[in-house]
């Protein structure tokens, strides 16, 4: 259930949610506009009888105009960090916040931080982070190795104050490499990314198109040490990659929201593992239906084996309304989970141009939404990360064919769960357009929720000859959540019919019977020689079995499972998902278990 975020003295160029923060108690800030001040002010939310209620409202109390105070913000536990873009006495040098959470549940100013350096535009606190006992602060324009390389400052609490531990920047920094632009720490490694960094060590500073970098410090007996240096290996110049990072452990998301990976300025986030060796590049994550200037990796989240990517730039329901798209590790690796637009979503809106996550919640920053007739006053949206940010319909099958001068598109789905209807989508090599959806057509209509096969079909009678035309289908459930598979492809060649599902390997029928006691039939066809694997998974991600793992002929097939996990233990009645997968097709569907 999507829940909707506002302040209760919200006004217009508020920017409420333009950085947030979650775990047992969540943080909204709104950097902007109060009586036309722009101090900036950060609220927080406490959960009750399952509501997000605000409880208080923070501010810097030392404020001046423009001091943009909840630039950025992050909390763990019962301490919270806020940063103020400006300072009293120095504009662009900044400063920082800390506040400690009462028992009353208010929360109390601790402490304040202002550059080091003396009268330094540095923008310290332009990013910060914390966890445990410690907190980094970024100043990407701050003295390092160089003049303007930038530089961060590492806290620790230490018997009820906040100290300064250490002051990191990279050995090999060039001015202006923007390190200290984000920041990200768990435990004792914090990784800084330099959006502006470049590998050339002689490049001009006044070069703003340099590639970026990451960094990752660990600490040890005798303070904080360079441990790693992520740059990818496909990097291009002005890919902002570092422009926003997040680590959890021994794994690290860094967003590159200007990489032309798949168009202009599309974007991109590269997923890195800690490994004896060092850190390793573990996957290059592209959206599906990426498009030019979606800015996908401008805000990046992770949370054990979750990851949550924002993409303020996407246009699908208005120009700038944004997305933010959800993935999952498991056994085989990172597969995606869902696209997540809002259910009130408008232009300009910028939903997921901040990110923050939790075990059960994700919040979701749209920082320029306007609400009623104020502008930018900006809104945060609440999602559960198993129940909203998972894909809620399974499709079975999709498939085009020639019907005299149209094209026959059919569909089927295994089961549905809160689905409004579809949307389809047509492109030649231009980009994606919708020719047809729920809204319009009765035929795409969803079930709401079903756990029977359903069957679609639409006839697209606006096709050329000579023409090969691609179809993409998107499920839309009763939260506005937008869920888009794979796309189809169909040469429209006179006397010729060419029909090609991408890829081409699989085809999968509804596992029967469906519910079952005590055991369920998948059937499946193969167009080639394919290794197979199939599993079943509990609707958390978790593998329950193996039920097969290995190379197959062409034809007909079929697995059967017996509700048993791999060591033999029945399982429990409720939803699990198998999932077939040959050589690079996946399909999955849910099957339940009645006892």
């Amino acid at each position: 259930m999507e829940i909707k975020l506002v302040a209760h003295d919200g006004e217009a160029k508020q920017y409420f949610g333009a950085s947030v923060a979650i775990d047992n108690t969540l943080l909204v800030a709104a950097p902007g506009n109060f009586n036309d001040d722009n101090c900036g002010a950060v609220y927080a939310f406490e959960k009750r009888d399952w509501e997000w209620v605000e409880i208080q409202r923070l501010v810097a109390a030392d404020d001046g105009p423009y001091d943009l105070f909840g630039y950025s913000m992050a909390k763990s536990g019962s301490h919270a960090i806020v940063s103020a873009r400006g300072d009293r006495t120095n504009p662009l040098g900044g400063a920082v916040y800390f506040f400690e959470q009462q028992q009353d549940g208010q929360w109390v100013r601790q402490a304040r931080f202002s550059s080091p350096q003396i009268c330094c535009q540095d923008l310290f606190g332009a990013a910060v982070d914390m966890d445990g006992g410690y907190a980094v602060v970024g100043a990407p324009l701050g003295g390092g190795h160089l003049p303007k390389c930038g530089s961060a400052y590492i806290y620790r609490h230490v018997d009820g104050e906040w100290l300064l531990d250490d002051k990191i920047y990279p050995q090999e920094g060039t001015p202006y490499d923007n390190f200290g632009c984000s920041a990200s720490i768990s435990g004792q490694r914090v990784i800084i990314g330099a959006a502006g960094s470049s590998s050339k060590p002689c490049a001009s500073p006044q070069d703003v198109n340099m590639p970026g970098s990451a960094w990752i410090f660990e600490r040890d007996e005798s303070g904080w040490h360079q441990v790693a240096r992520l740059s990818p290996v496909d990097g291009h110049a002005g890919n902002l990659f570092g422009c926003a990072v997040c680590i959890d452990g021994d794994r690290a998301i860094i967003g590159a929201s200007q990489d032309n990976a798949a168009d202009f300025h599309s974007g991109s986030a590269y997923i890195y593992a800690r490994a004896d060796d060092g850190w390793n590049d573990e996957l290059k994550l592209v959206a599906m239906d990426a498009d030019s200037g979606d800015y996908f990796g401008s805000a990046v989240a992770i949370y054990q084996d979750y990851i949550i990517i924002g993409a303020p730039g996407v246009d699908g329901l208005g120009k700038n309304s944004g997305a933010v798209y959800s993935y999952m590790r498991r056994d085989d690796g990172w597969t995606p989970r869902a696209k997540k637009t809002q259910y009130d979503a408008a232009r300009y809106d910028l939903f997921g141009a901040s990110l923050a996550l939790s075990q059960q919640d994700a919040l979701i920053g749209a920082p320029f939404k306007k609400v009623g007739k104020s502008l930018f006053q900006g809104v945060t949206y609440v999602y559960d990360n198993i129940q909203d940010l998972a894909l809620p319909v399974e499709l079975a099958s999709f498939t085009a064919r020639h019907d005299e001068h149209a094209v026959l598109l059919q569909w089927m789905t295994q089961s549905e769960k809160d689905n409004l209807g579809f949307i389809l989508e047509r492109k030649t090599n231009g980009p994606w357009r919708v020719i047809a959806s729920y809204q319009t057509f009765d035929a795409l209509r969803g079930q709401g929720s079903c756990s029977m096969p359903t069957y679609y079909e639409f006839i697209d009678d606006s096709v050329l000859v000579n023409t090969t035309y691609y179809y993409r289908l998107a499920d839309v459930d009763m939260s506005g959540l937008v869920s888009y598979h794979e796309p189809i492809e169909i040469r429209m060649a006179a006397g010729i019919e060419h029909v090609a599902l991408l890829p081409n390997a699989l085809r999968v029928m509804p596992a029967f019977p469906n519910p079952f006691n005590p055991e369920t039939v998948l059937r499946y066809e193969l167009h080639s020689t394919s290794c197979v694997d199939i599993k079943v998974f509990d609707l958390r991600g978790r593998p329950v079995r193996t039920l097969l793992s290995g190379q197959q002929n062409p034809g007909h097939h079929s697995v059967t499972w017996n509700g048993r996990d791999d060591a033999g233990e029945r399982q429990s009645s409720g939803v699990y998902v198998i999932r077939i997968r040959a050589e690079n097709v996946v399909r999955s569907q849910k099957v339940i278990i009645m006892q």
